[in-house]
């Protein structure tokens, strides 16, 4: 898997909330109402997945990495769409 020893910065709204290396999770409260997260590492990142954040909601996220045969060709021709973020649950999300 592609940077699987480095690590993946958890950008909410363009603000770095956590650091994390494959197979780690983390918790991160924010307020209620639309927010932009987005996963990066050095200048490839995810596209921004728009969450609309419920008061007593929660969302859970999974970041995908590319597959490492698929790698370098993403990195030079899409490198903002190296790696995926979906919801698993909640979260009310578009991309």
């Amino acid at each position: 898997m592609f940077g699987r020893w480095r690590r993946l910065r958890v950008l909410v709204d363009g603000v770095e909330r956590a650091s994390l290396r494959c197979g780690d999770t983390a918790r991160l409260f924010v307020a209620a109402g639309p927010h932009r997260v987005q996963v990066a590492m050095d200048w490839c990142t995810s596209p921004l997945l728009e969450l609309d954040c419920r008061a007593d909601g929660t969302a859970e996220l999974e970041c995908l990495h590319p597959a490492w045969w698929r790698a370098p060709s993403l990195v030079r021709r899409e490198p903002h769409r190296l790696f995926g973020l979906r919801v698993l649950r909640g979260g009310g999300a578009t991309a």
